[in-house]
């Protein structure tokens, strides 16, 4: 059952966030940081837009307002994790949309989401498309 994350899901959010880093291709940037993680999806937990089944998915992301216009509010995913034995059946799908639902409540009027190349980047882009997102943007990294 997907629902808001609490604070007893953390094991299983920081296991999901690892593992979401080691597929990711940030560790040519960073290393995992277990801290910085638990603070990260301790602030998400409290704000309410950390979204689990407590055992193999989670989806969080952060709403703020529009820097064009303040009255415009919008959510901006900042992980979408389905580990890799989930990935059947429709659940990651079920995962955003309850994201979608949950950012409507916060007064968001769009969701931006992200792709990752090394994160089967092509399929999840054909996925956004058939889901009704439009591509608006892509992100370009250099490490310096």
């Amino acid at each position: 059952m997907i629902r808001l994350a609490i604070e007893s899901d953390l094991p299983e959010l920081l296991r999901m966030s690892e593992s979401f880093f080691n597929k990711s291709g940030y560790s040519d940037l960073t290393t995992f940081s277990k801290e910085d993680s638990t603070k990260t999806l301790m602030h998400l937990i409290e704000v309410g837009t950390l979204l689990t089944d407590g055992k193999s998915l989670m989806l969080g992301f952060l709403v703020f307002p529009l820097f064009v216009n303040m009255q415009t509010i919008v959510a901006q995913e900042l992980f979408w994790w389905v580990d890799e034995d989930a990935r059947k059946g429709g659940q990651g799908i079920k995962l955003l949309k309850s994201a979608e639902k949950l950012a409507r409540e916060k007064g968001a009027t769009a969701l931006m989401m992200l792709s990752i190349k090394e994160l089967d980047g092509e399929k999840i882009n054909k996925l956004y498309g058939a889901l009704g997102y439009t591509e608006r943007e892509q992100v370009h990294m250099r490490v310096l």
